[in-house]
């Protein structure tokens, strides 16, 4: 049964749903946030005929609700492996920025500087990226330095449509910055994935075959990141 997940915002930073369709029936899931949605009991049928049609019609009607771009303003939420931290700006005579977990904490001199702001918060979300990344980079490669692939270099970069990719010829595994926001586990599930491609260039049965024995629940992990590819990308 081929399941089709529309993750949809709808309004406040805090509340999530997801519609899953099977075939004719739509079954609403409520989501504290994009990676961990819950079944909230309601199942309503859908005329085969007219199933796309009303899903539509559910985005369309929520769009007014989607996402706004950051103006980088307290309350704001920022996703930092796959938990939302509160943004906190405050006027201090010294730039810096930094997070405990529950906040993000930005203290610029101009809080009305929207231009430092905005830059401030990519360069920290940037060099988490590759701290982050690269400890599961280091945590990973052991496992394939025993069949000869050297340890490959890091791009971090925007990516539409997917969440890594691998070079084997110029020895290079790129991730996805959105990558951040997902949980560890499924960080580390996409790293495994292009690892994977040193030994299997390809999808074949033998590269998901090497994948499973290399992490037998890569399956799950797989689900709880696509659940969420239509929040993001």
């Amino acid at each position: 049964m081929k399941e089709i997940y529309h993750d949809i915002f709808i309004g406040n930073e805090q509340d999530y749903y997801a519609i899953q369709r099977e075939n004719n029936w739509a079954i609403l899931h409520c989501c504290k946030h994009p990676f961990h949605c819950q079944f909230v009991g309601y199942r309503g049928t859908l005329p085969p005929t007219h199933s796309n049609y009303a899903l539509k019609r559910i985005e369309n009607e929520m769009a007014q609700y989607a996402p706004q771009p950051k103006q980088y303003v307290s309350g704001e939420t920022f996703y930092l492996l796959g938990r939302g931290v509160r943004l906190k700006v405050e006027e201090n005579v010294r730039d810096s920025i930094s997070s405990d977990g529950i906040y993000l904490h930005l203290c610029v001199k101009d809080t009305e500087d929207f231009a430092k702001k905005q830059k401030m918060v990519s360069r920290y979300l940037d060099e988490q990226c590759r701290t982050v990344f690269g400890e599961i980079i280091m945590e990973t490669y052991p496992v394939f330095q025993k069949y000869g692939v050297q340890m490959p270099t890091l791009r971090i970069r925007d990516m539409e449509t997917r969440w890594g990719s691998c070079s084997a010829i110029k020895g290079g595994i790129t991730l996805n910055k959105r990558l951040l926001e997902a949980p560890r586990n499924c960080i580390e599930y996409v790293v495994m994935h292009e690892f994977c491609h040193f030994i299997h260039p390809n999808h074949s049965k033998h590269f998901y075959s090497f994948l499973t024995m290399l992490m037998p629940d890569w399956k799950e992990r797989k689900i709880v990141l696509d659940r969420s590819a239509t929040f993001w990308l």
